[in-house]
């Protein structure tokens, strides 16, 4: 695997085991893309994946995530102390080695792309994958949480999905 693309997707269920397997399911079953991480709390009903691979990895792994959260997880019956917008609330991308901030904005946008049209779940970029710089800063974007989400058009039971290309790291060749 020469090019590295990092991504620490958070899905919105930190208590059910059996969701939480089934959706890091959909990463290790991914060709060209390695689960590194995963790590649940409880309190705050919320699991942190960590995942690499090469860009077509990454993207087939990232949208059978989000079919499966979607397919799984449901916001009107979730509680938990972090704020969120959707059954994978953040889903940043980074760029690790041969590759580029630009190349993981690209990415970002063919994700959310059909992220939107296969699983038709809304779509937000922030960060360097923003649009709009109103939409830049995840807080900006988060206000409101789900509950919020009726007063922009873009409430259902699964939420929303903000996609990101972060700032790079670089490993030396």
């Amino acid at each position: 695997m020469a090019q590295i693309i990092e991504s620490i997707p958070n899905i919105s269920e930190g208590r059910r085991p059996e969701v939480i397997e089934a959706c890091v399911d959909q990463i290790r079953t991914t060709p060209g893309c390695t689960l590194l991480n995963y790590s649940s709390d409880e309190s705050h009903n919320r699991t942190v994946i960590t995942y690499i691979g090469d860009a077509k990895g990454v993207e087939e792994a990232s949208v059978k995530l989000v079919k499966k959260a979607a397919e799984l997880i449901d916001l009107t019956q979730h509680t938990g102390e972090h704020p969120r917008m959707g059954a994978v609330d953040v889903m940043p991308f980074l760029a690790i080695k041969d590759c580029t901030t630009e190349d993981c904005v690209e990415l970002s946008k063919v994700v959310g792309a059909r992220i939107a049209e296969e699983a038709g779940v809304p779509v937000f970029l922030y960060e360097y994958s923003a649009t709009r710089p109103e939409r830049q800063n995840l807080v900006k974007i988060r206000k409101g949480q789900f509950e919020g989400m009726a007063e922009k058009k873009c409430r259902n039971r699964i939420g929303n999905l903000i996609l990101a290309a972060e700032r790079s790291i670089r490993l030396p060749v």
